[in-house]
């Protein structure tokens, strides 16, 4: 999830190159699992993540391996880090294991990200603060649901 999180979203992929190459290479990879993984991560699909859940990879790094123990396992480049540097390497002390540089800045990434979604909603939206539903147009914010005399669906249905 953070891999395609990060491919998607922070390096701008499309996810079908993330999907396909994943198929790829899981021994015991099922279609339908692996598709809608990655249209969940990238924000697409009949049941996706929010597109502005944007994961952190080094808050992630830290929550999920706080010692280093799986990055230092399968970066050989981090086996000789200190634990204190190990989710967010300083570039001298990168340079002197051999590390490489990032490629991409989250926090950078991130907003061209929240900004590339947010400009496609307002295309799909038309630019108003209205969304289509199921044909008719449904406004949002403080007058959404208010039809029938003012009283809200959820209203209407209390009271019928």
């Amino acid at each position: 999830m953070i891999v395609a999180n990060f491919l998607v979203k922070d390096l701008q992929v499309d996810w079908r190159r993330g999907e396909s190459y994943f198929m790829e290479k899981l021994i015991d990879g099922d279609f339908a699992s692996n598709n809608g993984g990655w249209q969940w991560a990238a924000g697409c699909g009949t049941d996706a993540q929010p597109y502005f859940r944007i994961f952190n990879p080094e808050s992630q790094s830290k929550k999920f391996d706080p010692l280093g123990v799986y990055c230092k396992k399968f970066i050989p480049e981090l086996s000789k880090c200190e634990p204190n540097h190990i989710h967010n390497v300083p570039s001298d002390v990168a340079k002197r294991l051999g590390y490489p540089k990032r490629i991409v800045e989250h926090k950078e990434a991130r907003a061209k990200a929240l900004a590339m979604y947010s400009a496609l909603k307002a295309d799909q939206t038309g630019g108003d603060k209205t969304k289509k539903v199921g044909g008719a147009k449904r406004k949002k914010g403080a007058d959404a649901g208010k039809k029938r005399g003012g009283r809200s669906l959820k209203q209407r249905r209390l009271k019928d």
